[in-house]
């Protein structure tokens, strides 16, 4: 741990000031793996000898890459590398992941697992009302990380033109509202799971261990059901925001 920190790592003669230097550093090398969850960092008083600066220097830096959620000050105990949460106005605001995550300032990527015509699915028979459905299965990534695991089943009688979209550069539900046919209002069900061996896989966390399962039915204007979607969110990755007006 302390071989990457040393007074090399900064430069004094440049406009840049010290403090952000060492942030820059230490976000990279958490971004990189070299720093991963849980890695315990040196006191700030040994940090600020190993690389030649004033402990407010280094003080300054911790303290803003905790506030970003790249650390976690702990009292007595020091400070420890952790994963920044990404905040979701999910329960509160009918938005689709992508368009959340980017006005956060994420780069979400989507990998398409598969996206085809289902028959005679029994579940999606009694919540739809259809014997023929869209089905798209997806992994979500923020900075290379599975972030979010998704299954979702439409009516194909109205979205099978989705089967020819390329769904990991475009949002679903603006889709469906080229369609003609958008989603207006949600209902969810949400509750703790522990991942199965195929979540495990899929979200690469061990198995059993804490995910958060949404289970979405979206209407159209009609208040016709027109998607039934499961959502495994991990839960060391998250943190949602809810807004109740009285």
């Amino acid at each position: 741990m302390k071989k990457i920190f040393n007074k090399r790592i900064i430069n004094k003669h440049i406009a840049i000031p010290l403090y952000f230097q060492i942030k820059t550093f230490i976000e990279d090398n958490i971004k990189n793996g070299q720093l991963i969850e849980g890695d315990m960092l040196p006191p700030e008083d040994e940090l600020s000898k190993l690389l030649d600066v004033s402990r407010p220097t280094v003080r300054q830096a911790l303290n803003e890459l905790s506030a970003a959620g790249y650390l976690e000050r702990k009292r007595a105990k020091g400070t420890c590398v952790t994963t920044p949460k990404i905040y979701n106005n999910y329960l509160s605001k009918l938005e689709s992941f992508y368009h959340e995550m980017v006005d956060q300032g994420q780069q979400p990527v989507t990998k398409v697992l598969s996206l085809s015509l289902v028959e005679n699915d029994e579940t999606v028979a009694n919540i739809l009302g259809c014997k023929s459905a869209v089905y798209l299965e997806r992994v979500r990534y923020i900075d290379q990380k599975p972030v979010l695991y998704i299954e979702s089943w439409l009516p194909a009688a109205i979205y099978s033109g989705l089967i020819k979209v390329d769904m990991e550069n475009n949002s679903l539900y603006d889709k469906m509202k080229e369609l003609k046919n958008p989603v207006v209002r949600v209902e969810r069900l949400i509750s703790a799971i522990a991942a199965e061996t195929k979540d495990s896989l899929l979200m690469e966390v061990p198995r059993k261990s804490p995910l958060l399962l949404s289970v979405t039915t979206g209407y159209d204007v009609k208040n016709t059901p027109v998607e039934y979607s499961i959502a495994r969110y991990k839960g060391s990755s998250h943190k949602f925001k809810i807004e109740l007006l009285v």
